[in-house]
């Protein structure tokens, strides 16, 4: 068995069901990569999660990065589980969800709301988005956390490189302080140095597994 086909079955030993999926190959990826425009790598470099499927982009190896990708994305996957499916894609998707509500103006049985329709269309821009900030935030600390543990240190420009991927167009503009970012990720790194690791089951069984297999390069 490869390395990424035996991580993917270490975790799914915690939650089960969980599969990898190439993007080209699945035709909502493919809708998908055409709503949203303002993401010109959604196909070929951003990996995405729906419940336990893991869809990866065509620019991506079967190596180390890929299985830092996964478990990136294994955080979201428990953290969905955590707080239930539906709160979590709500709470990752204010409050440009609200945009439906502009569509229900419109098909009311009483006289439509031209004025509602126009409130609740305005949430498409890219208004701040605090829930879909303190969700990536907890993924990427998991990323930050694979190269510290695999590599023995993290690279200088790694954490700036994170913050500008995080405040970006990839999760459309999401708002919130880029220095509050940079700080977070500083502690958890610190922290994580003294074996002290983000709240949730899935960093201690990351981590487990790449002490495991003789990965890990620094102690926790």
């Amino acid at each position: 068995m490869d390395p990424i086909s035996h991580f993917v079955e270490y975790l799914c030993q915690f939650i089960p069901g969980i599969k990898l999926v190439e993007k080209k190959q699945s035709l909502l990826m493919k809708l998908l990569g055409k709503l949203l425009f303002f993401n010109k790598r959604f196909m070929t470099h951003t990996t995405t999660v729906l419940g336990k499927t893991i869809y990866l982009p065509s620019q991506v190896s079967r190596d180390l990065s890929l299985m830092s990708i996964i478990a990136h994305e294994y955080v979201h996957i428990q953290d969905a589980k955590r707080m239930g499916f539906i709160k979590f894609a709500l709470q990752y998707t204010f409050p440009q969800n609200l945009t439906l509500l502009a569509l229900f103006t419109l098909l009311t049985p009483w006289e439509p709301s031209f004025i509602g329709f126009l409130i609740f269309i305005e949430a498409l821009f890219p208004w701040p988005s605090f829930y879909r900030i303190e969700i990536e935030m907890r993924a990427y600390s998991m990323s930050l956390l694979f190269e510290l543990w695999t590599k023995g240190h993290t690279r200088l420009k790694a954490i700036d490189e994170t913050v500008d991927i995080l405040h970006g167009s990839t999760y459309y503009w999401p708002g919130g302080n880029k220095k509050l970012s940079q700080f977070y990720f500083k502690i958890i790194l610190e922290d994580a140095q003294h074996g002290i690791l983000p709240t949730g089951n899935a960093f201690r069984e990351v981590w487990r597994y790449l002490e495991k297999e003789k990965y890990v390069t620094r102690s926790v």
